[in-house]
């Protein structure tokens, strides 16, 4: 992926793609659908979205892309990438939202002397 001008994703329906991460993380710009996920990975300084099964817009994509590749510094596209995906900040995000959940569930005490009552 480091060698590569792009990554291209034309995917119908994408629930995610960590693919598009990946290329990121290697400095690598991304063209994708916007098929569901990707829209939440690419926004203009990381690549493009294109209409799904838009074959001609798939195609100046990539022609913009290869012409423009200054556009998408490598380095830049990188730390953006391990700023918001790498596995320690992921993992934060995941326990902060669990520690939530948490806090404003009812106790299992509550719950039974609820029920008791």
């Amino acid at each position: 992926m480091q060698q590569s001008a792009a990554t291209v994703l034309p995917s119908r329906r994408e629930s995610f793609g960590t693919v598009l991460i990946e290329s990121l993380a290697c400095g690598t710009p991304v063209i994708a659908t916007r098929c569901g996920g990707p829209e939440d990975i690419v926004g203009a300084e990381q690549g493009l979205l294109v209409p799904v099964e838009d074959v001609g817009a798939l195609a100046a994509a990539i022609e913009t892309m290869l012409c423009q590749s200054d556009r998408y510094p490598r380095a830049a596209l990188a730390r953006q990438a391990t700023e918001r995906y790498a596995w320690d900040v992921v993992a934060r995000q995941t326990m902060a939202v669990y520690q939530e959940a948490l806090a404003s569930a009812p106790t299992v005490a509550r719950v039974l002397a609820a029920a008791a009552q």
